[in-house]
């Protein structure tokens, strides 16, 4: 069983214009307005994600030393960031070929 977490969070019914940025759909008034279940990062419940914590720790951790670090820029194979397409699978992972580089800050 896979639960496409990527259509849940953009379902018209609970999210309007659901591919717009809109970080005020997440202040707890509006939030309220939602079921339980509509809204799963790291699932909910009694199952819920033991290490979601910790992932999301580090998942903070490593994009701000890779931030404070580099700048990203596109690889070769891509004439510009345009062209850097993420595609999600059971993991994110490049798209068409069309990596990104690393270029040290120092």
């Amino acid at each position: 069983m896979v639960v496409n977490v990527y259509t849940i969070h953009r379902d018209p019914v609970y999210y309007p214009d659901p591919n717009k940025f809109d970080p005020d759909r997440f202040l707890p008034g509006e939030a309220a307005k939602r079921p339980v279940g509509s809204y799963v990062p790291f699932l909910v419940g009694p199952r819920d994600c033991l290490g979601k914590k910790y992932a999301m720790l580090q998942m903070k951790t490593v994009a701000s030393t890779i931030l404070r670090n580099y700048r990203i820029l596109p690889s070769p194979t891509c004439a510009n960031m345009e062209q850097v397409v993420l595609e999600t699978v059971m993991t994110s992972q490049f798209a068409d070929n069309c990596q990104i580089r690393l270029e040290s800050r120092n």
